[in-house]
């Protein structure tokens, strides 16, 4: 099974079609260190997909768009540790979310997108495997 490609994740989603190559490669090659075969199996490409999106749409709110000229990685990442996405559009598509989450968010990232939400529940419903109920 291959990892997923830049080709592939934007079929899947084209609203970050405006996004840089380096942006979407540098996180795909993140997906692929990260997410491990053994607990995504055949979901590894929806796996990496969503990390992916999850971690573009919180660049694309803190910034505001795609700015080359954004600060390096470090600042980078400071401002999405302090950042919270409430709200995200593209295109025609938009959704907005309750701030009541803000502390929860401020624990855990991947909180603060609905691609991250995604991300985590099928994470946790791969790593937790079957449960059966007697």
């Amino acid at each position: 099974m291959e990892h997923l490609t830049k080709d592939e994740f934007l079929e899947w989603f084209p609203m970050f079609g405006d996004a840089p190559d380096s942006a979407i490669d540098s996180l795909l090659d993140l997906a692929q260190v990260e997410l491990g075969r053994c607990i995504w199996g055949r979901r590894l490409k929806w796996g990496q997909a969503l990390f992916v999106a999850h971690w573009l749409a919180l660049r694309k709110s803190l910034f505001g768009g795609w700015d080359e000229e954004s600060p390096d990685a470090a600042l980078w990442l400071q401002g999405v540790l302090q950042s919270t996405v409430t709200s995200f559009s593209a295109g025609s598509v938009s959704w907005s979310k309750d701030s009541a989450m803000v502390k929860e968010q401020a624990k855990n990232p991947f909180l603060r997108t609905n691609f991250g939400q995604e991300f985590m529940a099928l994470r946790d419903q791969l790593a937790t495997g079957l449960v059966m109920v007697t």
